[in-house]
């Protein structure tokens, strides 16, 4: 069982002395950590100590519990901050819900009172812990997710004009190849043979504007094996033949050359 450490805040000397004594915090999931005069001592032994809840007095002389609280939830967070206090006023309430205090309750304070407020801490530093684990988790398969997606467009950048297959970048990943399917798609938008196609048509755009290569020439320097589904491919991506698209390449480059 995780457990939480707290210290208590009061000008009182008998209640400090009592309250270690009060339960058997451990029970409760928690450790009584110390117990502190005034807000300016509890401060410098939270900068030196974790502490997970504060329970504080309002009241403590210069500096009160709520300038406490409020200091904590600038500086940190984190930690539950408990007020006691004897005076019900509204503007101590409202102060304390500005502070972003856990609970705040009034004297005298029962027994059950009390065992309940911690209760009902423990269940809200679980869940804190809870959240903090699960967000660390899916930072982690983030991450691991991006390392292997880049390794994949990486892969494929380099070998698309050799002939790869799912199965083969699948087994690269050391993954299923049908979550390999899934994977590429959730993580790029596309399947991978679009990605692929992709990659090769603009290759082929490439030699064709820039080499007097053939059509078979270019073809097979894409690696594709059939010149019918290649030329079917080329006018599904760029609307034109590839004689076409050639022509209107260099027709542009004259065009260009002119000025």
């Amino acid at each position: 069982m995780m457990t939480y450490k707290f210290i208590f805040v009061d000008d009182e000397e008998l209640l400090r002395k009592n309250l270690p004594y009060m339960t058997d915090w451990n029970a409760l999931g928690f450790e009584f950590s110390g117990s502190f005069s005034s807000a300016s001592e509890a401060m410098k032994y939270i900068e030196q100590n974790k502490v997970d809840l504060v329970l504080s007095d309002i009241r403590l002389g210069e500096e009160s519990g709520l300038d406490l609280a409020e200091k904590l939830d600038n500086e940190y967070p984190r930690i539950l901050v408990v007020l006691i206090s004897a005076y019900k006023e509204f503007e101590y309430a409202k102060k304390a819900i500005e502070c972003h205090v856990f609970s705040y309750l009034t004297k005298p304070t029962s027994y059950d009172d009390i065992i309940e407020l911690f209760n009902n801490a423990k269940k809200e530093l679980d869940s804190q812990i809870f959240n903090i684990e699960l967000k660390k988790s899916q930072n982690s398969e983030h991450q691991a997710s991006k390392n292997s997606i880049d390794k994949a467009i990486s892969y494929i950048n380099e070998h698309f004009t050799e002939d790869i297959t799912r199965e083969h970048i699948a087994n690269f990943l050391e993954m299923n190849p049908e979550y390999f399917s899934r994977f590429f798609k959730k993580h790029t938008g596309k399947k991978m043979v679009d990605y692929v196609n992709e990659l090769r048509i603009g290759y082929a755009k490439r030699l064709l504007s820039e080499t007097d290569m053939k059509i078979y020439e270019v073809c097979t320097k894409c690696c594709y094996k059939s010149m019918h589904y290649f030329l079917a491919l080329f006018k599904q991506y760029t609307n034109m033949t590839p004689n076409e698209y050639r022509a209107i390449h260099f027709r542009n480059e004259e065009e260009g050359s002119e000025f």
